[in-house]
């Protein structure tokens, strides 16, 4: 990453767990997060809900000033599994609109500890096998910031010579 990217960050979704798990250095982590978004006037944009990880990221945020967005299926907002949401809040009908409304309301995506939900989140439809080289690791919560921030894509070569107006793939299917 030694180039600079002229990209600037505004919208960032995280995903993560709704419990806090054992280790209390992931809760603080959470709620630094949550304040150093504040620091770079950046938005959250999360699952909704106040319990666990997640929570404590919202939480932060909102308090320190941030724009927060939940966005939560109808299912989940009417139960009172998650408790209540911080900020603005988006109920869409299911979880695959769900994820359709993060990534039209987002610029990028940080992933904090959680569980099967939270891989679930980060690996459909957001990280192809081929795309994996766009995952940013950092130690730190201004660490994985300056990352995010300096980060250059880098473009697979035969994806991006792809004719996308070509519509083969669904004549093959077709054919099989």
């Amino acid at each position: 990453m030694d180039k600079t990217s002229s990209y600037k960050l505004i919208n960032i979704c995280v995903f993560c767990g709704s419990i806090s798990g054992k280790d209390v250095e992931f809760e603080e982590a959470a709620k630094n997060l949550g304040k150093v978004l504040v620091e770079k006037r950046m938005h959250l944009v999360y699952e909704g809900g106040k319990l666990g990880l997640i929570g404590c990221v919202s939480k932060a945020a909102h308090e320190s000033g941030s724009q927060v967005l939940g966005i939560i299926p109808k299912a989940l907002a009417t139960c009172d599994i998650i408790g209540d949401t911080v900020g603005e809040l988006k109920i869409v009908s299911s979880m695959h609109e769900r994820k359709a409304k993060m990534l039209d309301h987002v610029d990028t995506f940080i992933v904090l500890p959680g569980g099967l939900g939270t891989l679930e989140e980060l690996f459909e439809g957001f990280i192809s096998p081929l795309a994996r080289r766009i995952l940013v690791t950092a130690s730190t919560t201004h660490q994985l910031i300056e990352q995010l921030e300096a980060f250059v894509p880098q473009y697979d070569h035969e994806t991006s010579q792809l004719d996308w107006s070509n519509d083969e793939c669904s004549k093959r299917r077709k054919l099989d």
